[in-house]
């Protein structure tokens, strides 16, 4: 046997530290994470008809350690084969402590998705992908494959299950949940996966008659595929020296990392809906169980006088009907109208000066932008609103907007946003026969957030 050149005996000697190195750290249980999933069940129809829209609930089991993260399950369908989503839901579970033994937890969580089915006949196969999130960060996947078949005759579906024979199921546990769930068999596949590729090297190094340098080795080993890849972390907000106030809505309050900035001014862009008024509800009851003074700055009758009714510590109506308002309250203050934008302001200056000021910041609501811009037009109502805000931000205010994007056209309404230093829009999107609307945050000037859409859920938010 003729001998090993030199630079064949360092690769040599490179691949055995790598058999003495690597084979261990694999054959060794791997970090615990936060919580992982387990697909236990779904539920859809098994012979459903083209252009029909379905529904499939998806059974998760989590089992998680105690954390002060927020944990959120996800469910994600599409066609198999493809990354183009065709229904994401996820169920919000929040901060998981735990201060008895055995210090960990099991929970029961069911994920209902929306899919309209194709208007072709024949076997429909789709891929179901559960997550876990914590803090942000991805602490397990999972997924499964389900196949429906797609007929013409209109019957009485039945509810097929990952335990029945009407369909085909595959399911593929993640890398994460099978090192939960068998570290030692992950540990076994490892050392077989190390061991062959040394052997397939050091057939390399044999029949190889070209030399290679040296100083290439540890490249050739530092590419294996051998070593664990770690879950990809979502893009989430750091932590931040500076104040937010939460806005009682949890999910809104995960996508902002933490919750609305203090002293920032900040725009809700929305057509008239149930779901923005909802989510100023939660913003305002959490403001004010936190301690602070909410004002509300708006020329609609209606809402003025329910919110001066709801709420009467604390919180306070500048309204031009505020004569209007029955019974009118000590909390109710009388200011001019938006015909003249001067006398806007002197009256709003005047008003605000007689609430007691319990708190350093103060929280006020403008709900008349609208009637503002559709009255005096973008040029006009720019130059009130940029003294407007920076006046109000001077004072400690913490400034909350809406705008109907409907009242003017997209270039008038782009000259008042472009003054905010937060943008969150609520838009309407058409699913299959039906309607949600959705919550994405825009922009938010110097801090990180999630741009994620959040489907509203009225329930939630009641």
């Amino acid at each position: 046997m003729s001998r090993l050149s030199a630079p064949r005996m360092v690769l040599l000697v490179y691949a055995l530290i790598a058999l003495t190195v690597i084979i261990p750290v694999y054959g060794s249980n791997p970090a615990r994470a936060v919580c992982r999933v387990q697909i236990v069940g779904s539920n859809y129809p098994s012979n459903p008809y083209p252009n029909q829209t379905i529904s499939i609930t998806t059974h998760l089991v989590l089992t998680c350690t105690s954390t002060g993260d927020n944990v959120i399950a996800e469910v994600d369908i599409h066609p198999y084969g493809s990354h183009n989503f065709l229904s994401t839901n996820s169920y919000f579970i929040g901060p998981i402590q735990l201060t008895t033994p055995p210090y960990n937890a099991t929970l029961d969580v069911t994920v209902s998705n929306t899919v309209k089915t194709p208007t072709s006949l024949g076997a429909w196969k789709l891929q179901i992908v559960a997550w876990v999130l914590a803090g942000g960060y991805t602490q397990d996947s999972t997924n499964e494959s389900i196949e429906l078949q797609i007929t013409a005759l209109i019957q009485t579906t039945s509810q097929a299950s990952t335990n029945s024979t009407s369909g085909t199921v595959e399911s593929q546990t993640s890398l994460w949940n099978s090192t939960f769930s068998n570290p030692s068999k992950t540990g076994t596949t490892a050392v077989v996966a190390v061991t062959i590729l040394i052997m397939l090297l050091a057939a390399f190094l044999i029949v190889r008659q070209r030399r290679k340098p040296p100083a290439t080795v540890p490249n050739q080993l530092k590419g294996s595929s051998t070593k664990m890849v770690e879950p990809t972390p979502l893009p989430v907000p750091p932590s931040t020296a500076q104040a937010s106030l939460p806005t009682g809505y949890p999910e809104l309050d995960f996508l902002l990392g933490g919750g609305l900035p203090v002293g920032y001014a900040v725009i809700f862009v929305s057509p008239p809906c149930d779901e923005v008024d909802l989510i100023f509800g939660k913003i305002i009851g959490s403001a004010l169980s936190s301690g602070h003074s909410v004002e509300f700055l708006s020329s609609h009758l209606g809402r003025s006088q329910y919110l001066a009714s709801r709420y009467t510590k604390g919180f306070y109506v500048l309204s031009s009907q505020a004569d209007k308002i029955s019974p009118r309250g000590t909390n109710t203050f009388k200011i001019a109208g938006i015909d003249n934008l001067n006398d806007l302001n002197i009256s709003f200056n005047k008003a605000a000066s007689g609430i007691p000021q319990l708190q350093p910041n103060r929280i006020l609501i403008v709900d008349l932008l609208s009637d503002v811009l559709l009255q005096h037009k973008g040029l006009a109502a720019r130059r009130w609103l940029d003294e407007f805000l920076a006046t109000r931000k001077a004072e400690g205010y913490t400034v909350l907007a809406t705008l109907n994007p409907l009242v003017s056209n997209s270039q008038e309404n782009q000259t008042v946003i472009d003054l905010f230093d937060g943008v969150i829009e609520i838009r309407e999107k058409q699913l299959p026969e039906t309607s949600r609307r959705f919550l994405i945050i825009k922009k938010m000037y110097g801090r990180k957030y999630i741009d994620t859409e959040l489907m509203l859920d009225k329930k939630r938010l009641f």
